[in-house]
């Protein structure tokens, strides 16, 4: 499995890259460190979700920062999609509007809020991979998710004109909320916001590390590698498909800021 080959080879290079940081040392300490912090503006995107957050780091040496992490973001279930319903438009609107987007299945939004501890640390110079440092770097904290009812506007054809009415997923509307037919769009974002639920978790991520200005100022790096979000229960996410407690995805995870 492509997941499982990503996940040994950085387990690999975080092995080998705390066995040569003994090679460095020396040349660490002749150095010094010009900086001592760093802060910065942090974006992760991945097949099934998105996050945005800050990053507050404290530089050991030149080829080792610790740092804590906070960002909120959200997860989406690899089977949904947007999708348009055209055959209702006509009977609301006479044709004259574009129709809403919804995803069809889905119960609930799933948000996330992350915070961490974790540590980067280069394996390179500068000078040897055209002024890019190459490291790697992981962390590791605790989530909270934050399930929103996903609400739908829905057909009322019993009434004359037809009305739309906002529904969401519950046993006594399942089986109006899951006909195709009866489906306008998607009701707002902020549809549901009061009756958020929460559920405590985990998460873990390992990547490879790439900065394009590991001594200077600013601040301008990626990492690129495997993540987990784990959970005590499953989260329904989809009524109309499987739902898990964990998300296991490859990520992007990019970071501008600076030095001082």
């Amino acid at each position: 499995m492509p997941l499982k080959r990503l996940a040994i080879s950085l387990l690999l290079i975080a092995l080998f890259g705390r066995l040569s940081a003994q090679v460095v040392v020396n040349e660490q300490e002749s150095k010094g460190i010009i900086f001592s912090k760093e802060g910065v503006l942090t974006g992760t995107i991945h097949p099934n979700g998105w996050a945005i957050g800050y990053k507050q780091g404290k530089l050991k040496t030149y080829y080792l920062t610790k740092f804590w992490s906070f960002e909120v973001g959200e997860i989406r279930n690899s089977k949904e999609y947007k999708q348009r319903n055209e055959f209702n438009l006509p009977l609301i609107s006479g044709g004259t509007s574009s129709p809403k987007s919804f995803a069809y299945g889905k119960q609930n939004n799933f948000l996330i809020s992350r915070i961490g501890y974790g540590e980067k640390r280069y394996l390179t110079d500068k000078a040897t991979v055209k002024g890019v440092v190459v490291g790697y770097s992981w962390e590791f904290g605790g989530a909270i998710g934050m399930l929103k009812p996903y609400y739908l506007e829905l057909i009322n054809r019993l009434t004359d004109p037809p009305t739309i009415e906002a529904v969401k997923y519950s046993d006594a509307t399942k089986t109006t909320f899951l006909d195709y037919g009866s489906i306008y769009g998607s009701s707002s974002f902020l549809k549901g916001l009061d009756e958020i639920s929460f559920v405590p978790g985990a998460y873990g991520r390992l990547g490879i590390h790439f900065d394009w200005g590991a001594f200077d100022e600013l601040v301008k790096s990626v990492d690129l590698g495997i993540m987990l979000d784990a959970f005590p229960k499953k989260i329904n996410i989809m009524a109309n498909a499987e739902n898990r407690p964990f998300f296991l995805n490859l990520y992007v995870h990019l970071q501008l800021g600076k030095r001082w």
